[in-house]
Parts: structure tokens; C-alpha cells; sequence
């Protein structure tokens, strides 16, 4: 017996859509490993009011291997989706470093005989990690203030020690002493899942353990400590000194984020060539702390004329000079850096040399 539409139909009418899931909603392939076996999902939809039966065929790239429940006939009820799914496979090799092949699902009409629709995903294949490795690129220590915060990946990486491409969900373990760690996205995207590491409130070393895929285990530190001197500036006032006696100096202590740093020991000394250009405070040497603010505390320092150079000593670590003094990357402990104060001669004038 021959069923016939009841219903008229439009010529150009298509009641079959058919489609590849996304892997995790990210719109990409699906992604597996080597040697196991990769689901692959597609949907299917029948927007006719009747139902229709499909012979279903599937491709995949050549040297791989698949299996399915959905080889024989496979029918649709009407206005329904429903999702043809096989699972993809392919053993690794000592060459093979990762691929992506192209899968296919094609539908052909049982009754008519003709094709009715098919859809492609692509499917991507890795080796599988065979070690887990921080990126950890902090460059000095955090401030233990409970808000300062350092970026860093966990990778995953092969027996080749070439980094795995693998996005999807991370299921292993962290553990984390010295603060809070958060993980924006809970997802590997291209090999590396994103955390945030949030400083406690106590200086020292912070340690972040990873234990994931089947039990491989990575560790990194972060150190955490109060912020010492980066920068010093010295500025005078006025910095001509050929008309009036004297000059204000000021030495200013900054660390790494531009704040003040107070208790920082600071030594400003004359130097000339004569040796009897000037003095500071009465002397040729003076020495003292820097107060809450970052200016070192005796901030008015008297020098006489022609006064051309100072020299200011700091007993602490690295030192890096801000705005016009001499730059000096990593100076040791114990070492100058110098500031020239330039003297400023009036400007001759006609038929008077200077003076």
C-alpha cells in the first residue's frame, strides 16, 4: 500500500535539518586523544508532519576508525530532533603530534532513494599530556595585602614536551597555601587554563599544586613580601645657584608601584673637584631616614654657590633612578648613583665676557 499527502506541499519544501554539535559550546571541532575513542554528535531534525526512515552513512579521515548504533535504518518522527552520534578513533604513532580530520553524517531517503541532507564537523586529535607545567612569569614579589593578584596557566604538555592543544573542562585538583586562587573559565583552552592568584596577608612563599589527567602533578611558588625600594629622586630648589646662597634638596624613596617607602636610609654627600664647593647642612655628608611620605626627613639642605654636584648613598637593595638622574639597572648594595645639579652662569652681554 502507496501513502499519499493528504496536504499540499511547497516544491521547494526541505523537512530535514541536520547539524554537528559544538565541542562545549565554544562553536569549535570536537577534540579527543589518540588511542580512545572521540564521540562525535549531529543532530537531526524533521520538520515534516510525517515521518521519514534515512539510510545513514558516515566518513571519516583515512587511518581512522569508528562505530555507531546508527548504521542501518534510522527514522524521524515527525517534528521531532533527534541525534546520530559515532565515536571516532585513532591509534598514535611515533610521529604523529596531533590532527584534524573532517567527519561526515549523510542521510538518504529509504523510500526515494535520494539524499536528503548531510552535515560536517571537524574533529581534532591529540597526543596525550604526559606532563602538567606551570607559566608562571611573576617578575618580583606581591604585596601581601589580600588584593594584589598574579595571572598564571597550567599546561599540559606531551611526551614530546610539545604543548597538547586540548580545550575542554579541567577536572583535577588545586592546591594553593599563602592565598586564594580562582579559575575564570574552569576550561583548558588551547592547553592552558587561566588562575588568578590572590595574595594572603602574611610575607613568605606562596605555593601553587596542581594534580591532574590520571595523576600527573605540577607545583610553582609565588613569593609574597613588603615592598622595598625601586626608585629614588633627588630634586633641588632652586637649581640655580648664582644669585642666592643657598638650595633645598629633597630625596624622595619610592617603591615598585610608585608609593612612598619610609625607614629607607639615605646618604647625600658634596663632591667637586676642589672639594670646597659647599656643604650640606654644615657639613660635607648627611645621612638620614626617610618618614612616612618617602622624602628623606631633613628635606632643607644648605650649599653655597657654583655648588655642581651631589651624591646620595642608599644602604638597601636594587635602586632605580627616576626622572633625570644617571639610570642604573639592578645597582648592588653599596653602590652611588649620582645626580649632576647644573650650574646656570648669567648670559654675557655686550663688550663683558663672562664672569
Amino acid at each position: 500500500m502507496a501513502f499519499r499527502r493528504s496536504d499540499p506541499a511547497p516544491f521547494n519544501f526541505q523537512p530535514l535539518d541536520i547539524w554537528a554539535s559544538e565541542a562545549y559550546g565554544t562553536g569549535r571541532y570536537q577534540e579527543g586523544f589518540y588511542g580512545e575513542s572521540v564521540p562525535v554528535y549531529f543532530y537531526v531534525t524533521n520538520q515534516d508532519n510525517v515521518e521519514h526512515c534515512y539510510r545513514v552513512d558516515f566518513t571519516v579521515p583515512a587511518g581512522w576508525t569508528f562505530t555507531s548504533p546508527f548504521l542501518y535504518g534510522y527514522c524521524v518522527p515527525p517534528q521531532t530532533t533527534s541525534g546520530p552520534y559515532l565515536y571516532v578513533s585513532r591509534q598514535p604513532s611515533a610521529t604523529t603530534q596531533g590532527e584534524i580530520g573532517e567527519v561526515t553524517l549523510t542521510l538518504t531517503e529509504v523510500q526515494e532513494g535520494s539524499i536528503a541532507g548531510s552535515a560536517s564537523t571537524q574533529v581534532a586529535l591529540f597526543r596525550r599530556p604526559a606532563a602538567l607545567a606551570f607559566d608562571n612569569r611573576q617578575v618580583g614579589p606581591i604585596r601581601p595585602n589580600g588584593t594584589d593578584t598574579v595571572e598564571l596557566t597550567l599546561n599540559l604538555i606531551d611526551d614530546f614536551g610539545q604543548p597538547v592543544g586540548y580545550s575542554g573542562p579541567f577536572s583535577g585538583e588545586l592546591t594553593v597555601t599563602g592565598g586564594t586562587y580562582e579559575l575564570p573559565t574552569g576550561s583548558y583552552e588551547d592547553g592552558r587554563l587561566r588562575i588568578v592568584f590572590t595574595a594572603g596577608n602574611t610575607p613568605g612563599t606562596a605555593t601553587l599544586s596542581a594534580l591532574a589527567e590520571g595523576g600527573l602533578t605540577a607545583e610553582t611558588t609565588i613569593e609574597l613580601a613588603e615592598p622595598t625600594a625601586a626608585q629614588i629622586e633627588l630634586t633641588a630648589a632652586p637649581i640655580d645657584l648664582s644669585t642666592v646662597g643657598q638650595s633645598s634638596l629633597t630625596v624622595t624613596v619610592r617603591d615598585a608601584y610608585g608609593d612612598p617607602v619610609r625607614g629607607e636610609t639615605v646618604r647625600l654627600s658634596v663632591s667637586d673637584d676642589a672639594g670646597d664647593q659647599g656643604t650640606i647642612g654644615g657639613g660635607e655628608v648627611f645621612e638620614g631616614a626617610t618618614n612616612r611620605d618617602g622624602p628623606v626627613s631633613y628635606t632643607h639642605l644648605d650649599v653655597y654657590k657654583r655648588q655642581r654636584l651631589r651624591r646620595f648613598h642608599r644602604f638597601q637593595k636594587n635602586l632605580w633612578n627616576l626622572r633625570n638622574l644617571w639610570f642604573l639597572p639592578l645597582i648592588p648594595a653599596g653602590s652611588r648613583v649620582c645626580a649632576t645639579l647644573r650650574h646656570e652662569r648669567p648670559r654675557p652681554t655686550a663688550g663683558r665676557s663672562p664672569q
